[in-house]
């Protein structure tokens, strides 16, 4: 699954953001890294939201094997993640 790259590209997001602003100096880059993070974060989302309507028993399917259950606890740590970035 591609949900726990995208996770730690959230995380990486905020730690950057915090320590451009930390240091002073201007948050430009971090907020770029955070924008950039959410919409890989929302496409990817949306796009197993799609999977999800197509076919429903794809999250059974994804529970069963362990590469899956990583993968859907990392969308939810990652909507949690982007929830924090948002606000």
């Amino acid at each position: 699954m591609i949900f726990p790259p995208i996770l730690g590209a959230l995380a990486l997001a905020g730690a950057v953001r915090l320590s451009l602003d930390r240091l002073g100096w201007d948050r430009g880059l971090g907020e770029l890294l955070v924008g950039l993070a959410l919409a890989l974060f929302a496409f990817a989302a949306f796009a197993y939201l799609a999977k999800l309507v197509r076919r429903p028993r794809v999250v059974v399917e994804d529970l069963r094997v362990l590469p899956g259950r990583a993968g859907l606890a990392a969308l939810t740590m990652g909507g949690m993640a982007a929830a924090a970035l948002l606000a």
